[in-house]
């Protein structure tokens, strides 16, 4: 079985693979995990990695949780095809990853809401930070009910 978090990390990255221009982005997107990275020097590579799990007050019979996530992606060459400068495929990115992931804030049904942070540039891109509100049967990470 997967647990709650997994399938919503799962979600995520899934979720900024359907990113592509043909799907009306600005930009071509490859989603992995810090554990799954194919190709660490990818142009416009996302990572999407989680933060330790902060318990919330919830409702009775159930634990809530807030998972940070920051979705880091990587820039490497300083000008697009079409001549766009580094500072403009930074902000095309951020653009992309906050479209993409606020576009169902439930990720499927298994979060209560997404929220996003204050994105960082970074030496090679930007790291955009999410907040995710879940929940799941006391003591059993694997079912919502």
């Amino acid at each position: 079985m997967t647990s709650i978090a997994e399938q919503i990390l799962e979600n995520v990255k899934a979720t900024l693979d359907l990113v592509s221009t043909s799907g009306g982005y600005g930009n071509d997107l490859e989603a992995s995990r810090p554990d799954q990275v194919v190709n660490p020097w990818s142009d416009l590579g996302a990572v999407v990695a989680k933060g330790d799990l902060v318990p919330v007050e919830g409702i009775l019979g159930f634990q809530t949780w807030d998972m940070p996530i920051t979705v880091s992606v990587g820039i490497i060459t300083a000008e697009s095809y079409d001549g766009d400068t580094h500072e403009t495929r930074i902000n095309s990115a951020i653009a992309d990853v906050y479209r993409a992931l606020l576009e169902d804030e439930t990720r499927g049904g298994l979060a209560i809401w997404t929220q996003p942070g204050t994105h960082e540039t970074t030496e090679n891109g930007v790291a955009v930070p999410f907040t995710i509100r879940f929940r799941h049967t006391f003591g059993n990470p694997f079912s919502q009910t």
